[in-house]
């Protein structure tokens, strides 16, 4: 058993935030694109924070990635059988799910469908098994960035920068729209989630400050005092008081709640208030906003309402395209076979070609329900059928088991009846 190194051993931290973006315009988004062709991702990565903050990107990403992780984990053996079932026997018996914690593996897959490449540090710790474990500690994928001329993949720590090697024991990195190990030069970044999800979200944020300042205004309906023109002759001839303007002026800009006021002569009080409904076009443009976002992070608009459940496994179909469901399972299970379990198996069974892949059972849960209804129309369709078949020809109801995925099976032989027992005649007395 080789223990990691003292360099892999040494943990490190994400620098102190600079800067924190808490606005945002069309422009910037413009930059943080831009930016990334520099193969910076702090922009990038500042926005998909800004983006989290937004529930409808939080509920589709947490239904996604959650689902997934609420899945039953199985273990497929590599290299010779007998020692590959020692190294799945105590993955699963305890040291997988204590490397990789639910709220690590959610961080680094939800960056990865967001941002299009997430990251994660390893903390390598001895447990009284004597078997070493890199727990996964989610980073801040701000920091890091690609290095275009010497093609490595570059993370800021508060030490100084730290080039990311293939191998490296120290850091994983989740990119499901890349081939195997992420490469900066796929370009992982352009595949995320957040290119889809920027504008609508922006314009959905515009939105709900324009309605909120619409609201205020409508709101509070300015007050204000038209003169009485009746009045005007009995002012002239000076049998009431000229009204001061000035003085019912300020009293209206103090009016406070609860409040009376009693109106100079020749003045009369009313409330300026708007009745167009042009509030409407606010609550359409961040319905339009919510699902664009949705159908970008979970292929499909179902899922636009949020749902008691929404984090299990038990709705996961429902609301996430099935063929996404299926390959965030085998992306993260190559990632985490790769860069974790391979690194795992060497240093505590000294071998990696006995490293198990993990696999997602992704398969939809059968609807028991659905089925036998399914069944119980098959069966009133072909007693139908049957009884209007013209003369001479019979229903073919094995094709039709087939065609409908009815699993068959040859009927056991009958066993031939037992034979009949002999009787031999009594023994014959006499003789």
């Amino acid at each position: 058993m080789a223990a990691p190194t003292a360099a892999e051993r040494t943990i490190t931290r994400a620098p102190p935030i600079s800067r924190t973006f808490t606005q945002w315009t069309p422009d910037d988004l413009d930059a943080a694109l831009a930016l990334t062709g520099a193969g910076s991702l702090q922009r990038a990565a500042d926005l998909c924070w800004a983006l989290l903050g937004d529930a409808r990107v939080r509920a589709a990403l947490e239904t996604r990635v959650k689902g997934l992780l609420r899945l039953p984990l199985t273990w497929e053996e590599a290299g010779d059988r007998r020692s590959a079932g020692r190294v799945v026997k105590a993955l699963d018996g305890g040291d997988f799910y204590a490397a990789h914690s639910e709220a690590a593996l959610y961080a680094l897959c939800a960056w990865g469908i967001l941002l299009g490449i997430g990251i994660a540090r390893r903390v390598w710790v001895r447990q009284k098994s004597g078997r070493w474990l890199g727990v996964l500690k989610p980073y801040d994928p701000r920091y890091l960035r690609w290095d275009a001329h010497r093609r490595v993949w570059v993370v800021r720590t508060d030490a100084g920068e730290i080039d990311i090697l293939p191998g490296d024991r120290r850091w994983v990195l989740y990119a499901p729209s890349c081939s195997g190990q992420p490469d900066g030069d796929e370009r992982p970044w352009l595949w995320g989630a957040w290119r889809a999800c920027a504008k609508a979200w922006l314009g959905a944020d515009l939105a709900w400050s324009d309605w909120m300042g619409h609201s205020e205004i409508h709101g509070s309906p300015i007050r204000t005092a038209n003169f009485n023109p009746g009045m005007l002759e009995a002012v002239q001839k000076g049998t009431v008081e000229k009204p001061r303007r000035e003085e019912l002026a300020d009293a209206l800009a103090n009016l406070g709640g609860d409040t009376a006021l009693v109106p100079v002569p020749g003045y009369e009080i009313k409330l300026v208030e708007a009745v167009a409904k042009t509030w409407e076009m606010f609550p359409k443009e961040m319905d339009v906003a919510a699902r664009t976002i949705v159908v970008a992070i979970t292929g499909q608009a179902s899922s636009v309402e949020v749902l008691d459940g929404q984090e299990t496994g038990a709705t996961l179909h429902g609301q996430v395209r099935g063929d996404l469901i299926r390959a965030d399972g085998q992306t993260l299970a190559t990632c985490l076979h790769d860069q974790s379990i391979v690194d795992y198996t060497a240093i505590n069974f000294g071998d990696d070609e006995l490293a198990p892949w993990p696999r997602y059972q992704t398969d939809p849960p059968v609807d028991v329900k659905a089925r036998a209804e399914s069944y119980r129309a098959l069966g009133d369709g072909i007693a139908a059928l049957e009884r209007v078949l013209p003369e001479g020809k019979v229903l073919d109801r094995q094709a039709m088991f087939e065609q409908a995925g009815i699993p068959l099976k040859n009927a056991p032989a009958t066993p031939p009846p037992a034979p009949l027992p002999t009787t031999t005649p009594p023994p014959d007395v006499a003789a």
